[in-house]
């Protein structure tokens, strides 16, 4: 795997591909997602499966980019988080939602979230997993319809609270999808 910083993959103008945005919420912080509502995201690490099959280069910009009009449901949670990194692929084929799905599969999931809900964990209110015996480091969780509007998964974005774990499932799941995984970290 190759490791550059976040601007080299809009310089190289790869054209199609997969990606996954591995994002940090400094803080619990409530946000309104379009018509999904307003949802309690909990201070944490998360990936955002995404996919470009015309122009993935221009979109991973976007997405870095914080002054825009907001289209997607990512864009709400991107004005309130850092992208830490970006693990991409190219390919012609269509892969968001074999990757998404392969994330929900291997991982102990549950889901949470979906219209005017909380996505906080851990003994905190209204939570659906406060009374789980899981290691809650490794616990992931997605977020219910997030970014999967168009399709029929659960969700396009997991939560979790160990950056390193997260990051390893996203790495696997390319690799059992013979995916070339470039990976693209934040300077600082």
């Amino acid at each position: 795997m190759k490791k550059h910083n976040l601007h080299g993959v809009y310089e190289r103008k790869i054209t199609k591909g997969i990606y996954v945005l591995i994002i940090e919420l400094p803080e619990n912080t409530d946000i309104h997602v379009g018509k999904l509502g307003t949802i309690k995201f909990q201070k944490g690490f998360y990936a955002y499966t995404g996919s470009a099959l015309n122009g993935l280069s221009q979109r991973i910009e976007r997405h870095l980019r914080k002054n825009k009009k907001f289209h997607w449901h990512i864009d709400y949670l991107l004005d309130k988080s850092d992208v830490l990194q970006v693990i991409y692929a190219k390919t012609s084929e269509k892969m968001e939602c074999k990757i998404a799905g392969n994330l929900l599969k291997n991982s102990d999931v549950r889901t949470l979230g979906g219209k005017n809900s909380d996505v906080r964990t851990s003994g905190e209110k209204n939570s659906d997993v406060r009374n789980s015996g899981k290691n809650r480091l490794h616990e992931i969780c997605n977020i219910a319809a997030f970014g999967s509007s168009d399709c029929k998964c659960r969700s396009h974005l997991l939560f979790c609270r160990d950056f390193n774990y997260l990051n390893t499932l996203v790495l696997n799941a390319f690799t059992e999808n013979r995916l070339d995984a470039n990976e693209y970290a934040s300077e600082g």
